[in-house]
């Protein structure tokens, strides 16, 4: 009686397929058959939510002065006895989201930054953020203060590499600047930092990992400590020259308004800290006038300039804007 029962099952089975596999076929024709078939169909479409594309305001700056009359600036919707709303010297300890690495988000719900006002890196990222109206806070960790406040094992356990910036975002945390903007493209892709046509996407990536990769680390702070107080400023000027070389060649062959046709993309976005740190060493920009061109038209726009490190919370007053 169970044989029978089997064969019942198994030839309706394949009635409701529609499959002409002989009733003496073993059970492997019939999965490659069903496989097949599962193939063939359209994959299912979904609908987008709120919760996939995140419909945020871009941040805006209010300044201030704390109880004891210094300046101060703060995110839009915080309180003012936060823990985000820094001392704009940006000294004090650690703010209580960098001690708690359980939760990713802050408490309002929104993305959290650690940043530091002048890191280049960490401006990167503040671009893509403006760029793609997503609002967040900012918890500034000083690469100076207390010989550095990244190598605290409060920051250590949120970031190995003891490197800003970190973004904790989505249940997760993701340190490296090109990672996170990546990451950001992928799940938030309006407006768009990566060309959808594969070549321009791909010199998109190659200018952006030959600024993150090949110039901004060979003087970058940790860089300019090993070669010494009186030698920093020639290194830096000879690795940013050397890039910069390379660069202006690169994107006289790529550039329309900006380094990849007329898009703001991701290369731009390393582009402009770039610069900023070159004439921070106060390097020649003369014989780079594609770079400059560009760099000019990219500070005119609104995302790079309240990303500025001029404008952030932990910008010293001397340095505001």
């Amino acid at each position: 009686m169970t044989d029978r029962r089997a064969m019942r099952a198994g030839q309706g089975r394949k009635r409701a397929l529609g499959t002409a596999i002989p009733s003496s076929a073993g059970p492997g024709a019939w999965r490659a058959r069903r496989d097949r078939e599962d193939h063939s169909r359209p994959a299912p479409r979904f609908p987008q939510t709120e919760a996939w594309v995140l419909k945020c305001r871009c941040p805006t700056w209010a300044s201030g002065v704390d109880e004891s009359g210094s300046p101060r600036a703060r995110f839009p919707g915080l309180n003012e006895g936060s823990p985000e709303v820094r001392d704009a010297s940006g000294e004090g300890d650690i703010p209580q989201e960098a001690k708690g690495h359980h939760s990713t988000m802050s408490e309002s719900g929104k993305p959290i930054l650690y940043s530091y006002f002048r890191s280049s890196c960490s401006w990167r990222v503040r671009i893509a953020l403006a760029l793609k109206s997503i609002d967040y806070e900012t918890v500034p960790i000083n690469l100076i203060k207390d010989g550095g406040q990244q190598f605290s094992k409060e920051f250590q356990a949120l970031n190995p590499m003891k490197q800003v910036p970190a973004l904790k975002i989505d249940g997760i945390t993701i340190g490296q600047s090109l990672a996170i903007i990546e990451y950001l493209e992928e799940t938030r892709p309006t407006p768009r930092l990566l060309p959808q046509d594969p070549k321009k996407r791909v010199l998109v990536r190659m200018i952006s990992d030959l600024i993150a990769g090949g110039i901004q680390p060979l003087q970058n702070l940790s860089i300019l400590k090993q070669v010494g107080q009186e030698n920093q400023l020639a290194w830096a000027q000879k690795a940013i020259n050397s890039g910069f070389s390379a660069l202006e060649q690169i994107l006289q062959s790529t550039a329309g308004k900006y380094c990849v046709g007329d898009e703001v993309s991701m290369a731009d976005l390393c582009l402009v800290p770039q610069v900023a740190n070159a004439e921070r060493y106060k390097v020649d920009l003369t014989p780079y006038p594609t770079i400059s061109r560009i760099n000019k038209a990219l500070l005119a726009l609104e995302a790079f300039q309240v990303s500025h490190p001029c404008r952030q919370p932990d910008t010293p007053p001397e340095l505001r804007a």
